[in-house]
């Protein structure tokens, strides 16, 4: 069993602004995603079942992919992907082997 502090014992200590540069750090994040990244909610939202509120969100997916395309927003995405299917689809000879060597009986 562990006793409680005593009632003088400060208060353990908290850096100041910690919560602020976190949620900093997140919204960046969100935003940076939004912006650079539309294609994957408009994909996910192509996944939905049908129903009101998925059709309001493919509208709205859609519609943002369609303005984050106009301002050239989506190229840095698109050129990853073709250099990703560019990789994924290189095919490499397989060096020739060369046939076992018969043992020579010396250790």
């Amino acid at each position: 069993m562990t006793r409680p502090p005593p009632d003088d014992a400060p208060a353990p200590a908290r850096e100041p602004g910690a919560v602020r540069w976190t949620a900093t750090a997140i919204a960046v994040a969100v935003a940076f995603l939004l912006a650079f990244n539309a294609a994957s909610p408009r994909s996910w939202t192509a996944q939905l079942p049908p129903g009101p509120g998925a059709l309001l969100a493919r509208r709205l997916a859609d519609g943002w992919w369609t303005a984050t395309n106009r301002l050239g927003l989506a190229a840095p995405r698109a050129a990853l992907v073709r250099a990703w299917e560019a990789a994924t689809a290189a095919r490499f000879s397989a060096p020739a082997r060369r046939p076992p060597e018969a043992p020579t009986g010396q250790p």
